[in-house]
């Protein structure tokens, strides 16, 4: 193996990495995204077909998009990984959730999300998710 050819590989394996992580971000900001849009459609776009739970997940979603104002915050504390044609991030996902009622209730969650992507087509699709809590409907209290 040549010099050049050992760079270039080293190149193009950083490339995809960066393209990972960034598509990773993407997909991340587009649930946040369509949690704040009350776009349920928008939000599990992102999702694979086989996903497990995904029917409660549905559930779980639509109930707090209609009874709270989303407005979430996504940090990553660290690079997507890659194995075996998955993805595998950790997101730290702060959310607060406002009440749509009259009387305004606040509820602050975050978490330490893991998600595992596969290739569908050109996309990353989320094909495991953890931990689902993070999506429950809200439990305002007074």
């Amino acid at each position: 193996m040549t010099r050049r050819f050992a760079l270039s590989l080293l190149a193009s394996a950083a490339l995809a990495r960066a393209d990972a992580a960034a598509e990773v971000r993407e997909v991340f900001a587009s649930l946040a995204a369509a949690l704040t849009e009350r776009d349920a459609p928008g939000f599990f776009a992102q999702f694979d077909e086989d996903f497990a739970g995904l029917d409660a997940l549905r559930t779980n979603v639509e109930a707090m998009m209609d009874q709270a104002e989303v407005a979430s915050s996504i940090t990553f504390p660290e690079e997507p990984a890659e194995a075996a044609g998955r993805v595998t991030s950790l997101a730290d996902w702060a959310m607060n959730l406002r009440s749509r009622a009259a009387i305004q209730r606040l509820e602050r969650r975050r978490a330490l999300v893991t998600a595992t992507f596969r290739t569908a087509g050109k996309r990353l699709k989320i094909a495991q998710l953890a931990p689902l809590t993070l999506f429950a409907p809200p439990r305002f209290t007074e």
